[in-house]
């Protein structure tokens, strides 16, 4: 755990560090690592279903049956934007503490933009989705590309408790 912790510290882009380095190692100290899991998946059309099937997998052992439909959706809009935009492997992480953080990480240092499509697009809908269903979301650089996350709230806990820091990567961007 502690290696993930210092990988994701390097990773941060030197503008975000400041901000969010400290709060998010914080979380990360305190959460137990049976509510962190990461999986690395090929660059393959095939990875989505497979995500899917972890994800839910994982929520049915976390209790977190009722979000299951939601977070595979959000997770295979993610895969599929790095799919389509970032070279090589990807890799898939869920954190759950007092909200539910889905995060894909890959290779390419673009950052996705919110955009509407229009009616005969066929593709740009994804982070739409996103931004709709999830509580928030957000990016950031790393060293080797980026992360886009989401955060949906769990059912029955208090997401913004008064005893935490609130800065969470991403928060000046997506918040309802």
């Amino acid at each position: 755990m502690r290696q993930a912790q210092a990988a994701f510290a390097d990773g941060l882009h030197i503008t975000s560090i400041a901000t969010t380095s400290p709060s998010l190692i914080a979380r990360l100290r305190r959460i137990p690592e049976d509510r962190f899991v990461s999986w690395t998946l090929p660059a393959d059309p095939a990875a989505v279903r497979r995500a899917r099937g972890l994800v839910r997998t994982r929520l049915e052992e976390w209790g977190l049956d009722e979000l299951d439909y939601t977070t595979e959706l959000l997770a295979s809009e993610l895969i599929t934007n790095a799919l389509r935009y970032a070279p090589g492997p990807i890799e898939l992480r869920l954190l759950f503490e007092r909200t539910l953080v889905c995060e894909v990480l890959d290779r390419s240092a673009a950052l996705p933009r919110l955009r509407r499509a229009e009616d005969d697009d066929e593709n740009g809908r994804g982070l739409l989705v996103v931004s709709q269903i999830a509580h928030r979301w957000g990016t950031r650089r790393t060293a080797a590309g980026k992360v886009v996350w989401c955060e949906q709230i769990v059912p029955g806990i208090d997401p913004d408790p008064v005893d935490l820091d609130s800065s969470r990567p991403g928060e000046s961007h997506h918040r309802e």
